[in-house]
């Protein structure tokens, strides 16, 4: 049974992961606007934690560890992402060759791009 509330996109993004004070290097695994998956090596990070997640530079966003399982944790964002924030990582995904397609307003999967092959 699915329990979240929104689509996750496959990530594999270097992120800073703050928690109890210890800042530490993570991966992000996949991201939503309500959450994401990290990849960490801490003993410190584990369920109901606050952590605190560094993006990219100057945008982090502040949440809480739900689950921490084999060097893995689950984080819930206090408050959503912007979309913009969140089509950021599906497009630098894209380029790096995910398939996962984009989704409009409606969550209707959109066409795959295709080159131009007028444009040179």
């Amino acid at each position: 049974m699915e329990r979240r509330r929104h689509k996750r996109f496959n990530t594999n993004k270097e992120i800073l992961v703050s928690v109890n004070d210890a800042v530490m290097r993570g991966r992000m695994l996949n991201l939503s606007d309500d959450g994401c998956m990290i990849a960490c090596d801490s003993k410190s990070a584990s369920r109901g934690r606050k952590v605190t997640v560094t993006l990219i530079d100057r945008v982090c966003v502040e949440g809480e560890i739900i689950w921490a399982n084999n060097r893995r944790i689950g984080v819930t964002f206090y408050r959503k992402l912007d979309a913009v924030t969140v089509r950021y990582f599906q497009i630098d995904n894209i380029a790096l060759g995910d398939s996962q397609p984009l989704a409009d307003q409606f969550g209707r999967d959109m066409p795959p791009m295709r080159p131009d092959r007028d444009f040179d």
